[in-house]
Formats: C-alpha cells, structure tokens, sequence
C-alpha cells in the first residue's frame, strides 16, 4: 500500500484537479481536503466502470488494511459521501488514501457539489479519468455545463428519466454562492425529541418515511429551495424532515447524509417543482428502500446582504410579488441597542450606487445581492441609538447637546424618529430641518428654541411645515410652533400639541376646531391674546379662550368684557340675553330671572343639557331654532306669563322633548303654541327658592322626588339643618358648583341619589358625609372636584351599605372613602371600611369624622377633620386610635384625648404640623405611639401614663417627635418601662433624630422614679444601634453601645454610683435576663399598608414577666 498522506489543504489555493491513473501529491491533498470536509464525490453518480483505472477511495478507520481481504466494499462503505459499493468489479487502482476524520455531522459544510455527467468528461482539460470539483478562490464549486444539467445524481446514469421539468440543456457554468444550510427543527420536539439515527448491525425491519403525516405542514425550513439556486443532497435534507419507522410510530430522524442515507434523482438547478429519490437501509448489509419525494418551489429569489468585505451578512427569500423592509437587517451591519458613532443607512443595487427603499421588491428571480451604502458621519452634538421596534431597526435621534447654540439643525436622512430625553433647552438661532425619513417627532421635556422655522422635506409622509410650524402631513395638528412673537393658526388646524411659551400673539384664521384648549396652559407670557374673527367669537368664548390664565380673548369689535357667564349661560346686555352657553353646561339649567329674550339658537349642539327651567314671570322672547341639535329633554315653563315664540322657536328639538307647562296655563299654552302641541304637557314640578336654593318637586307615579338644583354662591357649609323643613331627595348636576367657599356638606338621610359633577369646582370643600342608610346612587363624575385633582378634600363618607355607582364610576377621590364593612356596590378602592357607622362631632369651628370600632359602640376611631377645626379642642370618650394623619395640617393648639380605657393607639402623623404646644398630656391606656406621630409640631413637654394598656405591648416609635425641636422634657411615670420600637435594627432610637438627644431630658416620676440605671440598661441598644442580647456582631458594637450608655446617663441626668465612666476600653456588661423575648407587634386591629415592618427590641430587664392579655381584641 502507498504511504498515507495526511496534510492539511487551503481550497482558496486550489480550483479544479483531475484524478488520472497516476495521481499526483496535489492530487492526494485536494483528494484529503475534501473527504475532511464531508465533500467527496458520489460514486452513484458515475458507472463502476468509469471508476475503473481511476479509483479513489477514503477510509474513516485508521486501520492497517489487509490487502487479502476483499476491502474495497468495506471501505467505500464507510466512506461519508458514497452511496453503494463498488459493485464487486474489480478495482484496478493501487491507490488508496486513509482518512483519520470524524464521520460527516451534519454541522460540516457539505454544500460543495460534485457531480458528473456519467461519462468520462474532464473539467480544465480532456482525459478519461472522472471529474472531482473543489472550492474555488472565492469558496464556491463551479459545475460546468455539461455536468451540472445531466439531471440525475447518485445511479450512474439517468435511465431515460424525465428531470421534472427543468431545463436540460446546456447552459454555462453554475455557481453555488449559497452560505450553509441548516436542518429544521422537529415539528415534534414539544412532545418528545426523536434521536437520531445511527446505523447499526442489527435489522429490526424499520422503515422510512420523508412524507410522514403531512409533517412538512409544521416545518419552519430555514433556508428553502429557491427558483435557479443550486441543489445538493444537503440542501434536500435541510428542506425535508425524515422519519426512521418502527410501524407507523417515528423512532429515528435522519439528520445527516451517510452510507445508510442518500438523496439521488434530483436536478442540478432549480426553476420548478422536482422530485427526488429518497434512499435509506437500517445497515450496510440492509437492503435498499426508496421514496419519491416532491419539493415544491415558492420562492423566487435568494436576496443576498452583502457586508463592506463583498461577504454575505444576511438573506432572506421572497416570493413573487412580496416585498421585505431592509430595516429588519441592520444589525448584521451594526450592533443594535446601543449608541453609535456612524450611520448605516441600507444597501443598493449595486456598488456606489443609489439607496433603496426600505420597502424592497424586484422581478429578478435567482440569487440577488445588495450592497451597503457608505457608512454616514453623525453630526456633532447629536446622541443617535439604533433600538428595534417589533422586527425593524430604527435610528432614534435622542439627544442634542443643549451646551451648544447651532446656526440651524438638519437631521440626517438615516434617522427615523426624533425622540429627545432629557429636560433640556436648545438654542437654534436658524432653521430646524427634518428630513423625508422622519415618521415620529418627540420632544418630551426638551424645550426648542428655533429662532427661524421648521422646515419639513416635501417626500415625508408623516410631516409637513406651515409658516414656519412643524405639522402633521394633513396640516391638522401643530406639534411645534418656533419662537415668534406672533404665531398665526391655519385654518385647518383641529389640534395644538405644543405653544411657544413666550408667544404673545396667536391668530385663529378660521372657525372653532380646537375644542381642546389644554394646550394655553403652556403660555407663560403674563398678557396673550387670542384674535379671532367677529362670527367666530361666541363659539371660541363657548369652549373656554377667554378663561384660560394670562389669555384674553378678542375679535375684531368684540372682547371678554362683552360677555358674563352665569348657571353656565353666555349672557349679554347687562344679563337680560342668553346667547349661549358654556361647552360644560350639563343637567339642570335654570334661567335667572334678569333674562328677557334668548338668541337664535342659544342652546344649540349642546347635548349634555337635559333640563331647562323658566321659573320666573318675566317676559321672555325666544329667537329662532333656539333648541335644534340640542338633545334637551324637558322644557319647563313654570310662571303665568307665557313667552312670546318665533315661528321655528322649537324646530330641531328631539321628538321625545317635553314642554312642561304650569296646569293652570295648558290651555293657553295650547292655543298660543299650538304647531308644538304634540309635545306640551302639564307639568308636574312645582319650582320654588328658599334662602337662595333653587329647588323643584317632582310627583309622578304617586312618588315625590325634591331636587335640590343650586345652592348660593356664598354657602360655606351644608347640613340636615339648612333646610330643616324641606325634605331633600337628590342632589341635581352641578348644584354646588357655583360654592367656592363651601367647605363640609352633609347630606341627610333622605338624600338617596348624586347627580354628576353636583361639587365640581367646591375648590374648598374638605368633608362630604353622606347620611343615609338606605341604598346610595352616584351618578357618573358625581364626586369630582376638579378634574383629576381631589382639591382640599380630606374625607368622603357613605353610611350605606348598598351603593350604586353609575357606568362603574371610580371617583378621583377613592382613596379618601369611608364606607361600611359590609359594604356592596361600592368602587373597589376605597380607603377604609373598618366601622358600620360613621358620624361628624363639631368642635373648634370645624369637624372630626369618627367611626365605631367594628360595629362595637364601646369604642371608636377618630379618623380625620377638617383644617377649619381649630384651638383647644376635646376628642369624643373611648377613642381607641387616632388614624394616620388624621389631624395633619389642623391648626389645633391643645388637645383632650378622651381614650378607650383597654389601651389607645396614636397613628404615624395623627398630629403632623399641627400647632400643638406646650403639655401633651398622654392619658392611662398608652398602647403605642407610631413613627412621626407627633412631627413638626411646637410640643415643649411630653408626660407619659403611669399605666400602659394591659391588652396590647406599649411602645414608641423612633422619630415620634421628629421636628418637634422645642421638645425639652419628657416624663415617665410607670415602673413598666415602654418598649422602643426603630424600622432597621441597626439604626439608633431617637425621640427626634433632627436634632440631638443629650437637649432632651427625660425624668422618672412617681412608680418609676428611681428606676433610671434598669430604663438605661433597657434602652442602650436600642440608644445605640447594635444587635440586642450579650454578643455583639459587629467591631464597633462596643464604642457605640458605650456611647449610649453615655448619652442616655446625660438625658436621665443619671450617675453611677462608682462616679466612673466606662472608658474606649473597657466593656459594658449588659445585665444578663433570665430569658428575653421580642414581644409579638399588636399594633391595631386595622391592616396598616403604609406603615413599615418595625423591629422591636425588649426593654425590660429587670424580669421577664409574661404578658398574660398580649395579643388583638377579637
């Protein structure tokens, strides 16, 4: 036998070698290299007998091989690429070439084609030996004509058959560019991997199936067959899923080419659907089975992503008439999600040639390549990320460097959204230019100032420049004005996102379309007008221009002063004319009795009104079409003095409107009104005023219903005794909004319902309680205040335990509900709901809202008041627990708490800047004092219980009297020391950590005198921060524990009897206790989310005596 070469070989150095009877040291490298590579030729592809004189045979197993042996077969068997045997002819060759690789995994690049036309052909020259096709310079196999369209792979010769309607003829050399196909995923892998298959020696009668149920119905192909791409063995498997069968049940998948697998019977270009033959054996001594399987082409085109070295990046495959966004691929030239310092902005046709549209298509079918455009400089001072947006990338502008001022901004055609973080200012003394790529403009909290005008490239699709505006495409919506001193509005214009400033001028050419007027709480110029023309006024001063802060409204003749608003009515002519009404008018109107006439269509387009009342006698003249559009439900005329009508007064009122008119007066009505007498009724409201509240009785369906329609002005409180001898039945719309100084309201028991916004714009109220225990309805917006903003208030109450919230109403004010425990309707996020009954007690000229203690009437909770409460004041008897922040910002001075005598607790900030000062006086029963209870107040004296509850541990709160600076003293008077409770174990204890503790001095009185030297000893851990208990975790546990002791002698003004002070180095030993226990926290018997999870440390020392009534009131 020869001597085995074994070299390593470089394809780039190689391109076509043909094997002759005597092959050369060339010949055995290529012949290696391939082999190595899983690239050796099928010999199914040429007859036996070309292969005679001219074999070539590898061998997998570095083994001695036995020249007696009949090894040929043997070894061609384990060769990676062939498909059969020699056939038992004899091998008249003398070479044979040993090869210690691994076998063919399906990871190797087996795209490499070597075929053969059957015939003694040669490629680079002319001979009889066989043709065996290597790597190129530029890594691709080029098959020449004559070969490549033989259309048959793998039997030796096509034998007659048909090549499925792919051309045959010659054609030049083919070129496979194509980078290495992958095999799909197992369709089935979510039940259950099936292995591999390996052949074995064994024969257990499997089959095979490359059609199994349908399967390739579920398959992802990742790289499929295309229309001219050329074709391998490889490339069939990775479009295929075969399945090894024991039965009808898949036990194997053939994932790799071998010499128990080939693909045969396929063409050597694609430009149709084609079928191949599939070929399999359990063995090498199994026999052969065959399958036909038909490859249907979708594709028309391979588009190939070039990179700057001419290598491909990417690719994707488009059918005809598809279309692909090159956006989806600009990570495989540049990392994405992070900043960068160069623009890739797409690919061409060709080199150096013109960009392409995102949106990419062509007619060309095969392989198409793309080249990248050159990379593009950002402009100095931008901050530009590319960031992924579903499957595309984008460039986002995201920063321009405020420090600098630029003559004029152009934004670069590769950026795609402007989107600016940060609060910045961005001086621009020229134009802001935005290029047609542009399809999202944000400038967030950055504020622009562009001296010049926006100017928008005429190709973008998004946006569009007026006058200097920056626009919509549509010329709709401003989204940025430059700053000019007066800025005029397009008469297209239906929405303004952003206003300059400082404009001092804003021209409306048109009617009324922006009914939005948010945007004039931008303007910060002290005097801005707002111009528009005569026959537009009314409708500009309707939707609010003329209220807005530092605007003033004006037409050509006309300005704000012409006008007055009252009850939501447009009034003018010293109030005797309705012109119109506010865009907010809603509910119930009533029409004051200064008004003499009303406009042509005064009411107009207004659908949020349902009800109009005409109380008075005063002569009344309507204009014409007053009500059309305007959805009114009910027109009640409720004097004797029938007004005077125009022929079309009530033309375009709804059908279903009725005219109400007084009993008495219906004939008349008749007569005088008779086009409209299909809808005059007798009225059944009775209207009348009582110390300037509007109200009407209703009575239909023996059933009396008194609504209370509007309150005075100048109300200031509201309760079951301001109309004692009226019984109020429901609140109409926007009965109290003309109260701006009403500060409580409660509702009495015969109030059932809330119509909306009934206290929208009561800046000042502070309290609603609403009385009754029968079922409660609140209609939509019925709570609000204003807006999204709850104003003052500080309490809304409900005593009933069924509700109605109308439309799933969720009041603004949600989180300052009170309801029942037993509660039903109510919104789900409501404050509190720990008592059955709530009650308001008057004291210091306001109201402290109490609760009963879980339907027990032994106790209550003090839950809030009013910050009218004010002076010294007294809470009512047996209040178990002062809420959280219940009287925070009250301007109380002194307070006489009436406690619950099992114990009370003080919330955090019951009494947060309040003018307590002086004595706090804490009464018998101290359960606990919580965190910031008692801050910022003028508290100079705190004297504690000589009894702490017996059914709860007592304790205080570190920070209790934080900012209390005036606190001095503070007195204990039991010999039961109170425990100290801190958030973090490691932080120290302080009454008031903002200023420091050696200014407080704390005195013992009474059953606790004397006891100075245990309340140290029980309080120096807590003093000091460290760990409680005899070991110290830390290295300067010691020196702080040490300097505890210190501080706390100075507040006792205690000490010791040795007169000496431990030193730096000598140890304080704590007393050791019999046993020590951290008591369980029994704070409340309330669920308290905001207060955080304490950590509590035992203080007494002296014994350990159990808490025998420790634990929550049941």
């Amino acid at each position: 036998m020869e001597e085995v070469m074994n070299m390593k070989f470089n394809p780039k150095n190689t391109s076509k070698i043909i094997v002759s009877s005597v092959i050369s040291l060339s010949c055995a490298f290529s012949a290696y290299h391939l082999y190595q590579n899983g690239l050796v030729f099928n010999p199914n592809a040429l007859s036996n007998q070309s292969f005679k004189g001219n074999q070539v045979v590898f061998n997998h197993q570095q083994q001695t091989l036995d020249q007696n042996q009949n090894g040929n077969q043997d070894i061609y068997k384990n060769n990676n690429q062939s498909n059969d045997a020699m056939n038992n002819q004899d091998n008249q060759s003398g070479y044979l070439f040993q090869n210690a690789a691994q076998p063919f995994k399906s990871n190797q690049n087996p795209n490499y084609l070597i075929n053969s036309s059957g015939s003694q052909s040669t490629v680079g020259g002319t001979g009889s030996g066989s043709t065996i096709l290597v790597p190129g310079e530029n890594g691709t196999i080029i098959i020449p004509g004559d070969i490549a369209n033989n259309g048959s792979s793998g039997n030796g010769s096509n034998n007659g058959q048909s090549n499925n309607g792919n051309d045959t003829t010659k054609k030049d050399d083919y070129v496979d560019k194509d980078t290495q196909y992958q095999l799909p995923d197992d369709p089935f892998s979510s039940i259950g991997v099936v292995s591999a298959f390996k052949p074995t020696t064994s024969t257990k009668g499997y089959t095979f199936n490359p059609n199994y149920e349908s399967v390739m119905d579920m398959v992802d192909i990742v790289d499929p067959l295309y229309y001219g791409c050329v074709i391998t063995p490889w490339k069939l498997l990775c479009n295929s899923v075969v399945y090894v069968l024991d039965g009808d049940t898949p036990v194997y998948r053939i994932t790799e080419l071998s010499d128990c697998f080939e693909i045969v019977d396929y063409p050597t270009i694609v430009t149709g659907d084609f079928t191949a033959t599939f070929r399999f054996r359990e063995n090498v001594n199994a026999p052969w089975q065959e399958a036909k399987h038909t490859f249907k082409i979708e594709y028309d085109t391979r588009v190939t992503l070039l990179n700057y070295d001419n290598q491909e990046a990417g690719h994707f495959y488009l059918k005809e008439g598809q279309s692909e966004d090159l956006r989806k691929y600009y990570n495989v030239m540049i990392d994405d999600q992070s900043s960068v310092s160069k623009l890739f902005s797409g690919w061409s046709n060709k080199k150096d040639g013109e960009p392409l549209a995102h949106q990419y298509s062509t007619n060309q079918k095969g392989r198409v390549e793309l080249y990248p455009l050159e990379l593009e400089d950002i402009p100095a001072g931008f901050e530009v990320e590319l960031k992924r947006s579903g499957l595309l990338y984008h460039y986002v502008l995201t920063g321009i460097d405020g420090e600098r001022t630029y003559d004029d901004i152009s934004i670069p055609s590769s950026i795609d959204e402007i989107c600016l973080e940060g609060n910045q200012t961005i001086d621009v003394n020229g134009d802001f230019y935005i290029s047609s790529s542009i399809n999202k403009v944000d400038f967030k909290t950055t504020t622009l100032n562009v001296n010049g005008q926006f100017k928008v490239d005429h190709r973008n699709e998004q946006y569009s420049s007026f006058d200097g505006l920056l626009m919509d495409k549509n010329q709709e919506t401003i989204i940025y004005m430059p700053c000019h001193d007066e800025i005029s509005i397009p008469e297209s214009v239906k929405d303004i996102k952003e206003v300059y400033p400082c404009v001092w001028s804003l021209y409306f050419d048109g009617p009324l379309k922006i009914k939005d007027t948010s945007f004039l709480s931008q303007i910060q110029s002290m005097f801005t007008t707002i111009n528009v023309k005569d026959k537009y006024y009314l409708d500009y001063y309707r939707y609010g221009y003329s209220n807005a802060h530092n605007v003033f409204l004006y037409g050509e003749t006309l300005d704000f002063s012409d006008y007055e608003v009252k009850n939501d009515l447009i009034l003018s002519d010293n109030d005797t004319k309705v012109v119109g009404t506010m865009a907010e008018a809603s509910g119930t109107i009533i029409i004051p009795n200064t008004v003499t006439s009303i406009a042509d269509n005064a009411f107009s387009d207004n659908d949020k009104i349902s009800r109009l009342i005409f109380p008075y006698a005063t002569p009344l003249k309507f204009g014409k079409e007053v009500f059309k559009d305007s959805h009114i439900k009910e027109l009640l005329f409720l004097s004797n003095t029938i007004p005077h009508i125009s022929s079309d007064t009530f033309d375009g009122l709804d059908q279903d409107a009725k005219i109400e008119v007084l009993q008495n007066q219906y004939e008349e009505y008749l007569k005088q009104w008779s086009k409209y007498q299909n809808q005059i009724i007798k009225s059944k409201s009775e209207f009348y005023e009582k110390n300037g509240f509007d109200i009407i009785k209703t009575s239909e369906d023996n059933q009396t219903v008194t609504t209370l329609l509007n309150a005075p002005s100048s109300l200031k409180e509201f309760n079951s005794q301001t109309l004692s001898d009226i019984e109020i039945n429901e609140i109409g719309r926007n009965a109290f909004s003309n109260c701006s100084q009403l500060t409580y309201v409660e509702l009495p028991a015969s109030v059932n319902k809330i119509d909306a916004y009934a206290f929208y714009g009561c800046h000042s109220l502070e309290g609603i309680v609403s009385n009754t225990t029968d079922q409660i309805v609140v209609e939509e917006g019925g709570l609000e205040i204003n807006g999204s903003n709850t104003g003052d208030l500080r309490f809304v109450v409900f005593n009933a335990n069924v509700a109605q919230f109308e439309n799933n109403y969720n009041p603004t004010c949600h989180l300052l509900m009170y309801v029942p425990q037993n509660n039903e309707g109510y919104p789900e996020l409501v404050n509190v709901n720990f008592s059955d009954h709530y009650f308001c007690d008057y004291q210091g000229g306001g109201y402290i809202l109490y609760g009963d203690w879980e339907g027990s009437t032994s106790a209550y909770y003090l839950y809030a008041a009013t910050t009218t409460v004010h002076g010294h004041i007294a809470t009512q008897e047996n209040v178990i627990e002062i809420l959280e922040g219940a009287f925070k910002d009250v301007p109380i001075t002194q307070i006489d708490l009436h406690v619950y005598s099992l114990g009370y607790f003080i919330d955090a900030k019951a009494f947060e800047n309040t003018k307590l000062s002086g004595t706090l006086e804490l009464p018998d029963g101290l359960a606990k004092v919580f965190g910031g209870a008692f801050a910022n107040t003028q508290i100079e004296k705190v004297i504690f219980p000589q009894e702490y509850s017996w059914i709860w541990s007592s304790s205080i709160d570190t920070d209790a009297f934080y900012g209390t600076d005036t606190l001095k003293e503070v007195v204990f008077n039991s010999d039961q020391i109170i425990d100290l409770w801190v958030n973090t174990p490691t932080l120290p204890f302080s009454f008031n950590s903002h200023i420091s503790q050696e200014n407080i001095k704390i005195l013992l009185q009474n059953s606790a005198a004397g006891n100075e030297e245990i309340y140290i000893e029980s309080w120096k851990y807590l003093f000091a921060g460290v760990p409680f208990g005899n070991e110290l975790f830390f290295p300067d546990d010691m020196d702080k524990l040490n300097e505890a002791v210190s501080m706390l002698q100075i507040m006792f003004g205690y000490k010791p009897q040795t007169n000496q002070q431990p030193d730096n180095d000598q140890q304080v030993v704590p007393q050791v206790p019999v046993e020590e226990s951290v008591p369980e926290n029994q704070e409340s018997s309330k669920p308290d989310e905001n207060q955080e999870t304490e950590t509590n440390q035992n203080s007494q020392v002296e014994n350990n005596e159990e808490e025998s009534n420790e634990g929550e009131i049941e």
